[in-house]
C-alpha cells in the first residue's frame, strides 16, 4: 500500500502545476505580434505630419508684410530729443475774426530793436487779412526794420513806430502775444521786461507765438522746458559760439527741424513759414471758443 493516500497526491499535483513556470513566447511569436501593431502606427503617422506643415507655411509670408510699411511711412527730423512724430499743418482761417466775450480779435507783437522784415511785414498783414488788430510793442518807442534775409550784409533800413512800449503792456486785452525774430533778438535773451509779458500769456492762458530765432526769447524766459520747438536756421551765427538749437535744448527744450510746430499753446516757426500766423489763428480760434 501507498504512504500517501489519494487526496495527497491531488494536492501535491496541484502545487507542481502553479509553481511551474509559464510558456515563453518565442522570436516568431514576438515579431507575428508587433507586426499586428504596424499598421495603426502607419496610420497615425500621416494624419499628424500634415495638420503641423501647412500651418507653418501660412503664417510667415502673413507676418512680413505688417512690418515693412511701419519704417517707410514714418518720417523722423533730425531733432534730438523727441520731435514732433509728424509734421502739423494748421489750416488757412475760414472766416474772420468776430469779438465775442471770450475773444477780442487783438494780437501784441513784441519786437525786438532790430527785427527782419522778412518776418515781420507778412506777420502783420496775415492777422490784419483775418480780421486782427495788431499792436506793435518794443523797448524803445520805435524800432528799426532790417529790409535783408542775409546776417552781417550791409541793408536797408528803416524805423517804424511802435504802438505802446512794454512798460504799458496789458496781457489780458490781447488773444495772443506774438514774439518776431532778428538782430536785437539776442539782446532780449536777458529782458526781464520780455520775459514777464511771456510768463503773464501763459499764466492768463493766452496763445504765445515765436518765429524766426525768438523761441529763445521764451526759452530765456523759462516757459520752454520739455516743449518742442522749431527754430531758424540752426547755422545762423549766434553769440557765445552755439547755434539756436543748442540754445533752446541748453534751457530745456526740444528742438526741431519741422518749420513749425505747436506745443499746447505756443507756436513757433522758421523764419520763411508763412503758415505761422494760420497756425498761430486756429490755436486762438480753439482757445477762446465758446461752449
Amino acid at each position: 500500500m501507498s504512504r500517501y493516500s489519494l487526496p495527497s497526491i491531488i494536492i501535491f499535483s496541484l502545487i507542481l502545476s502553479a509553481c511551474s513556470p509559464r510558456a515563453v513566447p518565442t522570436a516568431s511569436q514576438v515579431h507575428e505580434s508587433d507586426t499586428t501593431l504596424a499598421p495603426t502606427a502607419t496610420k497615425v503617422s500621416p494624419s499628424f505630419t500634415p495638420a503641423v506643415e501647412p500651418t507653418s507655411t501660412e503664417t510667415s509670408p502673413a507676418h512680413t508684410p505688417t512690418v515693412q510699411p511701419t519704417d517707410t511711412e514714418i518720417s523722423l527730423p533730425t531733432s534730438t530729443k523727441g520731435p514732433t512724430p509728424t509734421p502739423w499743418r494748421p489750416e488757412p482761417p475760414q472766416e474772420t475774426c468776430s469779438p465775442s466775450e471770450t475773444r477780442s480779435c487783438k494780437v501784441l507783437i513784441v519786437l525786438p530793436a532790430k527785427y527782419y522784415a522778412e518776418q515781420a511785414r507778412f506777420t502783420f498783414t496775415d492777422f490784419e487779412s483775418a480780421g486782427f488788430t495788431v499792436f506793435k510793442a518794443s523797448k524803445a518807442p520805435d524800432v528799426v526794420e532790417v529790409c535783408s534775409t542775409g546776417v552781417g550784409i550791409p541793408a536797408p533800413e528803416k524805423t517804424v513806430a511802435v504802438d505802446l512800449t512794454l512798460s504799458e503792456v496789458k496781457v489780458a486785452e490781447y488773444d495772443a502775444v506774438v514774439y518776431i525774430g532778428g538782430f536785437g533778438c539776442q539782446d532780449q535773451w536777458h529782458d526781464e521786461e520780455v520775459h514777464q509779458i511771456a510768463r503773464d500769456a501763459v499764466k492768463q492762458g493766452k496763445v504765445l507765438g515765436a518765429i524766426g530765432c525768438a523761441p529763445t526769447i521764451l526759452a530765456y524766459a523759462g516757459i520752454m522746458e520739455g516743449k518742442r520747438s522749431a527754430i531758424c536756421n540752426q547755422d545762423a551765427y549766434v553769440k557765445f559760439g552755439k547755434d539756436y538749437c543748442q540754445v533752446l535744448e541748453s534751457l530745456g527744450a526740444r528742438c526741431s527741424n519741422y518749420s513749425i510746430e505747436r506745443d499746447g499753446l505756443i507756436v513757433t516757426a522758421k523764419q520763411r513759414a508763412r503758415n505761422f500766423v494760420d497756425g498761430v489763428i486756429q490755436v486762438i480760434m480753439e482757445n477762446t471758443a465758446q461752449e
